[in-house]
């Protein structure tokens, strides 16, 4: 219900970014920077309490659905009640607002930003066709840009004489349209995987309003398209800086998603489907390897 493997992607997502991209600025004695370790490890608390607040919400309006597409994974309506999982629900959102503003206020807000967004895709969007997954996959991505709410001079000031702000925005606007393509793509992949109970209770999602076939072809030229960017960006960084995240870019996620775009064209079963859908997760743990040669 709560996806434990995802929230526990998004966990070390979380202090990667801070390993590698905040706490190198922190100084000595956190002297060039406000976030330290304890006040990290609560904003990363906030931001699973969130996450798991909206997959509960989620299959809760998902229940027949889930009946149908995934029924040995059910839990709601079978292992709890409805409300029960809304208990839980408000526990998760309530618990990560009220430690949201320890940090501080525009946190909170960014939170609460991010849960309406997330009722609102499970309430409505995700019954309009690729609007829902725009709306999850920019989620995604504003999971890393929650270190600008939480200490912007990082990115808007100048904290050290070592310090270039440039810098960090430059990787985030090179990370982010990866992360934002790659969820976009698993997310159409998992229409297409669950079409079956979509159709059968109403849910217009973008493989039953346009048809697997549809789907697969967008998804694949999507993955090929972002594989020839990576392999763009692989090559500046070594002609530019003899940069080893060129070799990484360009063998580790370059070449892998070219692979998985073909094999979204050649799919075309449930089963195809769904193990896409895993090998798209599992290349996510590579692009989270980007932030190892920041």
């Amino acid at each position: 219900m709560v996806r434990g493997l995802n929230l526990l992607i998004m966990l070390g997502a979380q202090f990667l970014v801070y390993f590698f991209l905040i706490a190198p600025l922190a100084g000595a004695n956190f002297e060039f920077l406000s976030l330290t370790v304890d006040k990290h490890i609560l904003a990363v608390q906030c931001l699973l309490l969130v996450a798991a607040g909206g997959y509960i919400i989620n299959d809760y309006f998902d229940i027949k659905t889930d009946q149908i597409n995934r029924p040995e994974k059910q839990i709601i309506g079978q292992k709890i009640s409805g409300s029960e999982a809304m208990i839980g629900y408000g526990f998760a959102n309530v618990t990560a607002i009220v430690s949201g503003l320890m940090l501080n206020q525009n946190f909170a807000l960014w939170l609460l930003a991010c849960m309406l967004g997330l009722y609102a895709y499970a309430r409505y969007l995700k019954k309009i066709p690729l609007l829902g997954n725009l709306l999850i996959a920019a989620l995604t991505v504003a999971q890393f840009w929650q270190v600008v709410v939480l200490e912007p001079n990082l990115f808007f000031g100048k904290l050290s004489p070592t310090h270039y702000p440039d810098y960090y925005l430059r990787f985030l606007y090179e990370f982010s349209p990866f992360v934002f393509v790659v969820s976009l793509i698993r997310e159409l992949i998992k229409t297409a995987e669950d079409i079956k109970g979509d159709q059968e209770t109403g849910l217009n999602t973008a493989a039953v309003a346009w048809g697997t076939v549809a789907v697969k072809n967008v998804s694949a030229i999507l993955g090929v398209l972002s594989a020839l960017a990576l392999g763009g960006i692989s090559w500046l960084y070594w002609v530019k800086a003899n940069h080893w995240g060129a070799v990484y870019l360009g063998w580790a996620l370059c070449f892998p998603l070219l692979f998985l775009g073909w094999k979204m064209y050649k799919s075309n079963s449930q089963a195809d489907f769904h193990r896409l859908s895993l090998w798209l997760k599992i290349y996510f743990l590579l692009g989270l390897g980007w932030l190892f040669f920041v």
